[in-house]
């Protein structure tokens, strides 16, 4: 009875799965719990990165031991030439990458594309332009006298919602449709 019932609970298969695996020389499953071997990250990692990739890394990683950014930079680039424009811009792209703290999005706006967010980004330009008449406090004889309200009046005067008529909006509707 013992014999029958081995047979009828071992896979039939079997034999055939281990002489797969024999031949095939699969690696058994690891273990999850067990760290990530080096067989996941790739043989090159680290070795052909750009050159300036590797300055930034080598000034963060200065920064980040409690350097001063401005001794940080001087470490990896050199001292500060102000008569190279090209030494003054390696100064000005680390602070920069600094103070964006990497929260810049990386998007950069092609205004000859004409797309709606280029449009609309020129639109704001335009209207976020900011004059030197803007920063100053204006004074009260700078207004205009027919502009300026005297005080404890209301800038502009009220309707009353009881005149309105509202059959030249009935009109509209029925000659041109919704608005």
């Amino acid at each position: 009875m013992k014999h029958p019932l081995d047979e009828i609970l071992n896979d039939p298969l079997e034999d055939l799965f281990a002489l797969y695996e024999a031949e095939m020389n699969v690696m058994p499953k690891p273990d999850f719990s067990s760290e990530v071997s080096s067989g996941y990250e790739s043989p090159h990692k680290g070795q052909f990165e750009h050159p300036v990739t590797k300055q930034k890394n080598e000034i963060d990683s200065l920064i980040a031991q409690g350097s001063d950014p401005m001794t940080a930079h001087q470490s990896i680039h050199g001292d500060l030439d102000p008569s190279q424009t090209s030494s003054k811009a390696q100064l000005a792209a680390t602070l920069g990458r600094l103070q964006d703290n990497g929260t810049t999005g990386g998007i950069k706006i092609e205004y000859e594309k004409e797309s709606i967010f280029a449009k609309d980004s020129r639109i704001e330009k335009e209207l976020d332009q900011v004059t030197p008449d803007d920063l100053k406090t204006p004074m009260n004889q700078q207004v205009p006298d027919q502009e300026q309200t005297p005080q404890g009046q209301v800038a502009e005067e009220l309707e009353s919602c009881d005149e309105y008529d509202y059959n030249e909006d009935v009109a509209y509707l029925q000659q041109f449709g919704r608005a």
